[in-house]
């Protein structure tokens, strides 16, 4: 969004201008008002505006008066005048100071929209020319980068605060630069007003940039990839060893973990070796929501909030993260938060069997065994064996296959999943054994069954 100041002695149309009409959608935000010029002037420092829309007739500092000024502070300002009388001379006064354009107030809301639309095209070009900070940081962090900015040149070069120096061909203060942090990284970036061509490369093994010709829109890949790099170099080091991401069995067994710490190094160093060895082509959106999945399986093994207000939590807490680092980092501090409050649920849990049946029925697809789900509810195992058969009339193992049995079933008759994805689905080490336990349970095969309950699948 470019700033905006309004400059008008009449209140009421003051107001009627920040009220009714919407500058968001033209590109703009009203970042102060003012009845005068004098005034506005003296609010100029802290407004700090992209353009200013001033009434001509003021007493105190007219708006040919405060134009005059303005292009001497910050000639780059672009002025709208507003007039209430189509005087020539109005107009040819202010074109000849340089103003953007010239409105009648009858013909306002008719003209306002073209005029800031033409405006706020200007302005863009302007700062893709000049690199203005705040403006390239927002258009980066939101991925919305205006189309019509095509046609210049941009360098990336990121890398982490130390050495305090610039790339070699920097060594004075170069024009056209954005100097920003994102996490411990410094974040260089180079515009140039026209088409040049340069070689990508490394510089001292940390550095990188990446030139993006002919299309603005690739600054957001390329800082995504200038991060990935600057990240992997600074990481692979740390790693003492390279674990896959967890599937949910293996987040299964790491639950069971005493040790918050041993859970919290597992999922660490699984986040951090997918960065060091998978190639993130859709860049830091991509590895995100890979990561996201470990978190859905955290959370439906924790039996506490439901996956998807997690996950949606867990989404817009890292949605404008710039740092694949940082995501990992944010994520596990959410798995182990999930951790520790399944921990506690458990210990003061009074009722371990039904607790049990239902952490079974929702995780049918993990590999359940007495030993582990009696840990995972801190009983031994021959305690919760007993227990369990008291309360449900069935042997541990004999509840799991008649609700796996179950389940196939269900999803027999209501999808067209291969009887390999039911068999995943359930828990079953494969469709062949899935076929023959169906047999024993239903005394039909499962394409039998398929067939008696075709008329629930019939769109």
């Amino acid at each position: 969004m470019f700033r905006l100041t309004i400059v008008e002695d009449e209140e009421i149309i003051r107001k009627g201008l920040l009220t009714t009409i919407d500058w968001e959608s033209l590109g703009f935000t009203v970042v102060g008002e003012a009845s005068n010029g004098r005034e506005a002037l003296s609010q100029w420092e802290q407004w700090h505006p992209d353009a200013v829309l001033t009434d001509i007739q003021m007493a105190d500092m007219d708006g040919i008066g405060l134009l005059e000024e303005i292009k001497k502070r910050s000639p780059q300002v672009e002025v709208v005048l507003l007039s209430g009388y189509a005087k020539f001379s109005y107009a040819q006064k202010g074109l000849a100071l340089d103003a953007f354009a010239y409105i009648l107030k009858v013909d306002l809301y008719e003209e306002v929209e073209d005029v800031f639309t033409r405006l706020r095209e200007k302005l863009e070009n302007q700062a893709v020319a000049a690199c203005q900070p705040h403006l390239v940081e927002e258009w980066v962090r939101k991925g919305e980068i205006p189309a019509r900015a095509a046609g210049s040149s941009f360098q990336v070069w990121i890398f982490p605060t130390f050495p305090k120096e610039l790339p070699p061909a920097w060594d004075k203060p170069p024009q056209n630069i954005y100097h920003g942090v994102i996490g411990k990284y410094e974040v260089y970036l180079k515009t140039f007003p026209n088409l040049v061509k340069s070689e990508p490369g490394i510089w001292k093994g940390l550095g990188f940039y990446s030139s993006c010709r002919h299309n603005f829109q690739e600054l957001r890949a390329a800082y995504d990839q200038a991060l990935l790099l600057t990240e992997r170099t600074h990481l692979k080091p740390l790693l003492s060893t390279v674990r896959p991401l967890p599937s949910a069995n293996d987040l299964w067994k790491w639950a069971l973990y005493d040790s918050e710490e041993a859970f919290s190094n597992s999922v660490s160093q699984s986040f951090l070796s997918a960065l060091t060895c998978q190639d993130w082509s859709g860049g830091i959106t991509e590895y995100r929501n890979i990561l996201l999945r470990s978190v859905e399986s955290m959370a439906s093994l924790s039996g506490g909030d439901t996956g998807v207000s997690v996950l949606a939590e867990a989404i817009g807490e890292t949605d404008r993260m710039l740092s694949y680092l940082a995501v990992a980092e944010a994520l596990r501090q959410r798995m182990v938060r999930m951790y520790q409050a399944m921990k506690t649920r458990r210990r003061q849990s009074s009722h371990y069997i039904q607790n049990a049946c239902a952490f079974i029925d929702k995780n049918l697809n993990l590999d359940l065994g007495l030993t582990e789900v009696a840990q995972y509810f801190y009983l031994s195992p021959s305690y919760f064996s007993s227990l369990f058969k008291k309360e449900t009339g069935k042997s541990f193992s004999l509840y799991v296959q008649e609700k796996r049995i179950r389940k196939a079933a269900s999803l027999c008759s209501t999808s067209r999943l291969h009887n390999q994805e039911i068999a995943q689905l359930c828990g079953f080490k494969d469709e062949h054994y899935l076929a023959r336990l169906f047999k024993l349970y239903y005394g039909i095969t499962i394409s039998e069954y398929r067939d008696s309950h075709a008329s629930a699948l019939t769109p």
